[in-house]
């Protein structure tokens, strides 16, 4: 019996882990340092986007299993117009509702005492730059992390119905070895499991994905040039939390986005998945543990550094 898709995956996945932390290392030891912080951060993202989670499971996932049409395994689907709709108005209103997931993660983690340092914002001088920031920032992370994440972990397990999107949230919030990120990924991850849950499709999560990191970008090239005409997404959101009557009415906006988000996933019809007939070895299931414990001990170090900073 040959290598199950769900062996594939566990495997694929273990490497992406293990690749993302040799190049985290070789940018602690200074191999990069003749580069300006911009030049670091544009040459880290486009390796651990399109080489380690682009290129190498590609291949690794294709050679193990023998797919030959991958991305069309991967639910590349056309999404129905009722799917695509509430696709849309979920990764519009989650896009608001991450900021403040985020926000009140970090407040929960300093209040157990870790100290977190903003980082260096990227410069972003001209419209060139912020073009360059939305396509390594927004747009590789939503075609690649997707395709890790929602495309071979998600479909390695998606006869598990939402144990998938569980795991692959788990995963992908594990993947970022940040703790101040590990809270807001992991929700992120369960909506963006569950989109492609139940549009069978992996555009829906990356429609949702490039929104959150888009949204990101937009808002620090705003603080940065507050005065440039395409900083309104920013001067838009600074009266909204600034102005009193309309940080009530804004508040309240959010309220509803998350309600609806929450109503909109619980009562969206589930669709049908074949179940996986030949069954995973529990052997095949180390390199998933694997995966997880160089997670845990990451963002536990990660954790460590903040809490005696």
């Amino acid at each position: 019996m040959g290598m199950t898709k769900r062996q594939a995956a566990n495997i694929t996945v273990f490497t992406v882990f293990v690749s993302l932390l040799l190049l985290d290392i070789l940018f602690y030891t200074g191999i990069f340092d003749g580069l300006d912080s911009r030049g670091r951060d544009i040459s880290f993202t486009l390796l651990s986007q399109i080489l380690c989670m682009g290129v190498m499971p590609y291949f690794i996932y294709k050679k193990l299993t023998g797919e030959q049409k991958l991305f069309g395994s991967f639910m590349y689907n056309k999404m129905g117009l009722d799917d695509f709709n509430k696709s849309v108005m979920v990764s519009f209103s989650f896009v608001f509702l991450n900021i403040y997931i985020a926000a009140f993660s970090i407040m929960g983690l300093e209040a157990l005492g870790y100290t977190s340092v903003s980082g260096e914002a990227t410069i972003m001088p001209n419209l060139f730059w912020l073009g360059v920031q939305l396509f390594t920032i927004a747009c590789l992370p939503a075609i690649f992390e997707e395709f890790v994440f929602r495309g071979i972990v998600f479909n390695a397990y998606k006869d598990k119905g939402f144990l998938a999107v569980v795991i692959s949230a788990v995963l992908f919030s594990f993947m970022h070895q940040n703790i101040l990120q590990m809270i807001y990924t992991f929700v992120g991850g369960l909506v963006l499991g569950t989109l492609a849950y139940k549009t069978r499709s992996i555009l829906a999560p990356m429609i949702l994905h490039f929104g959150i990191n888009a949204f990101s970008v937009l808002m620090s090239f705003g603080i940065q040039n507050p005065n440039h005409p395409f900083a309104v997404l920013y001067r838009f959101i600074l009266l909204l939390t600034t102005n009193g009557l309309l940080v009530l009415v804004f508040f309240a906006a959010l309220i509803f986005m998350l309600v609806y988000v929450i109503i909109t996933l619980v009562n969206w019809k589930n669709p049908e998945y074949r179940f996986d007939k030949q069954r995973t070895p529990l052997t095949g299931y180390a390199f998933l543990f694997g995966s997880l414990v160089i997670g845990v001990l990451a963002n536990a170090v990660s954790f460590y550094f903040g809490y005696i900073r």
